[in-house]
């Protein structure tokens, strides 16, 4: 029994021992595969250095030639005249015939009053005039005249006679009594569109009264301000663009005046007329203003050549297909370019593409 069991420990020992060693040859055949396949990775990639990429870039020229400043700022459209429609004699507002936005010609009638005092006074000042037309007739019977001979009376006969008799202040009284019934109806002095009526019917107005506003909006006024160091280089004539606030159209316009008086704040306001014969502008809306001011001779260059780097302008130049790197100083900027006052040269090659990520150095080559 003790044979017996001891030759059966004799083979499963063996048998242990030939599957331990089955799987280290399997292991050892997989770790040389594995190293002969990174061996021959490593054989076929290119070495580190072994090319280097070059970037296609465009250039412009550095040039010495008047600086074009653009000055920005925001304006107030006003109408070209605003003309204030007032009633000339006081009374009940019987009918407004106008509205907001109606556009209205010099005589057309924008409201009717009602004043029964205006009617009697018509009345009263023709039965004095009558009066008074008796009186002096009788005035020049006594020199033998009648008021059929005025022409042929003596100038100062005929003067006193008209004042002794109170024929000069009736005849003026009763103009003045049929004026006030042309009143009654408030007329246009001016054509344009109504804006702000401040009656309404059934109201009891007074002689004076503002009617409404007549606003000629053919023309408009830009209205905008500029530093004062701008103030010598405005000058009359100049053209401007406005961008209204509420849109996404320009408009043009010229200056045609300027403030000579330089406010507390250091600005002056500038006036320009701005064409708006199809009434796409409005009476009091804000816009923007540029104005384009030609300056001095100054080195100028493309703004996208300009590179920000830590806090500090840079500008790249190409030279024997390699960059050349620049610190530069701004003098003065507008949306498309930038006068260098330090850092280049009028003629140098400045790059103005794919320049964000360039170094000293770098290769590149020219694509325009």
């Amino acid at each position: 029994m003790v044979c017996t069991i001891k030759m059966l420990n004799s083979i499963y020992s063996n048998r242990i021992i030939v599957l331990c060693t089955i799987i280290s040859l399997f292991w050892g055949s997989q770790f040389l595969a594995g190293c002969k396949n990174s061996s021959s990775k490593d054989n076929s990639s290119p070495t580190v250095g072994e090319f280097s990429a070059v970037t296609p870039v465009d250039t412009a020229m550095a040039t010495i030639r008047p600086f074009v400043q653009e000055l920005s700022t925001n304006g107030t459209l006003r109408a070209k005249r605003n003309h204030q429609i007032i009633s000339m004699i006081g009374g009940m507002v019987k009918e407004l015939k106008v509205i907001p936005g109606q556009f209205i010609q010099n005589g057309d009638t924008v409201a009717l009053l009602l004043n029964p005092q205006v009617s009697r006074d018509v009345e009263d000042s023709k039965l004095k005039l009558y009066q008074a037309r008796i009186e002096l007739e009788d005035f020049l019977l006594r020199y033998n005249y009648s008021i059929a001979d005025s022409a042929s009376i003596p100038a100062q006969m005929w003067k006193n006679a008209c004042s002794r008799s109170g024929y000069d202040k009736a005849l003026v009284d009763y103009g003045v009594a049929q004026e006030n019934v042309r009143n009654l109806a408030v007329t246009a002095l001016f054509s344009g569109l109504v804006a702000n009526i401040g009656i309404e019917p059934g109201q009891q107005i007074s002689q004076g009264t503002v009617i409404c506003n007549a606003l000629y909006t053919h023309t408009l006024v830009c209205e905008f301000n500029l530093i004062e160091d701008d103030y010598h280089t405005v000058t009359i004539g100049q053209q401007v663009s406005v961008l209204p606030i509420a849109q996404n159209h320009k408009f043009t316009g010229t200056v045609f005046a300027k403030n000579p008086d330089i406010s507390k704040g250091g600005v002056f306001t500038v006036f320009a007329h701005i064409d708006n014969a199809h009434n796409k502008l409005i009476n009091g809306m804000q816009v923007k203003v540029n104005l384009s001011v030609t300056g001095d001779s100054m080195l100028t260059i493309p703004k996208q050549a300009i590179v920000i780097r830590n806090d500090e302008r840079i500008v790249f130049t190409y030279h024997n297909n390699r960059v050349v790197w620049n610190f530069v100083e701004v003098a003065k900027e507008n949306s498309s370019y930038a006068a260098i006052s330090k850092g280049l040269s009028a003629g140098d090659k400045v790059i103005t593409t794919n320049n964000l990520f360039l170094n000293e150095d770098s290769p590149v080559t020219i694509s325009n």
